[in-house]
């Protein structure tokens, strides 16, 4: 008996450590892609103008499109986004199956910076990642958001 209670927890504990640097911020519109950030890649391209880069996570939980993309399968994007200036490029982009093998890719180095079109899950993962970055406390914000976040606060 103590040791099925001790490999639940071995195993919860597993799976949550295992999952831990993407953070749940959003579903799309009609609930078939969840959305993740990674909070501990977040980087400041410049202060000043507070530009951040990212990665996003998209998660297909149903499968509503017929891109490829199945049930489990997901899709990481980079996203450059400025804070102040409320745009956004795409620097690279990648699916994969579920089981984590790579079906496709892309770079887009010469991408133009649009406007984030508002309430959308992009501006709202967007204020997400802004919010906690203002000038001197970023890495603390963005560890103190990631807890909250993981409380269930947000």
């Amino acid at each position: 008996m103590l040791n099925r209670v001790l490999i639940s927890f071995v195993s919860l504990f597993w799976s949550v450590f295992a999952c831990a640097e993407w953070t749940y911020v959003n579903a799309n519109y009609d609930h078939s892609q969840y959305i993740y950030v990674d909070f501990n890649r977040v980087r400041v391209l410049d202060a000043k103008s507070n530009e951040v880069e990212y990665w996003v996570k998209y998660l297909i939980k149903n499968d509503k499109e017929k891109d490829g993309l199945e049930l489990g399968d997901y899709s990481l994007a980079l996203y450059r986004v400025g804070c102040e200036s409320e745009q956004y490029s795409i620097r690279s982009s990648a699916n994969f199956k579920k089981n984590g093998s790579l079906m496709s890719s892309q770079n887009y180095a010469a991408s133009q910076a649009r406007p984030i079109i508002p309430n959308t899950a992009l501006d709202y993962t967007a204020a997400m990642v802004c919010r906690v970055l203002p000038q001197s406390q970023k890495v603390d914000r963005l560890e103190q958001l990631t807890r909250r976040i993981a409380m269930g606060e947000y």
